[in-house]
């Protein structure tokens, strides 16, 4: 189908050519638009092991931090205070 063969006789088939010149830029566009997504399925594929193996790993322990009693909270904000009001009075 499509192709001009020789007569009866002739090689039947083996050289073959195709009537239509426009059939192996069609061909062609296929075989690019294959290799595009196969390497956006590769490129995708590496992204998301990549995010995998980061997710995974140990993450480093947090330094221990005790919360602050409200009586520390209390003493910090009166030294600020005293200190901002002492600021004011050296000007």
């Amino acid at each position: 189908m499509g192709c001009l063969c020789p007569p009866s006789g002739g090689y039947s088939g083996l050289y073959c050519q195709e009537t239509n010149p426009f059939t192996k830029y069609v061909y062609g566009f296929w075989v690019l638009l294959l290799l595009l997504v196969a390497l956006l399925a590769v490129f995708l594929l590496h992204g998301w092991m990549k995010s995998r193996r980061l997710m995974h790993q140990q993450m480093p322990p947090l330094p221990a931090v005790r919360p602050l009693r409200i009586e520390e909270v209390s003493l910090s904000s009166s030294k600020q205070s005293q200190e901002s009001s002492i600021f004011l009075i050296d000007l």
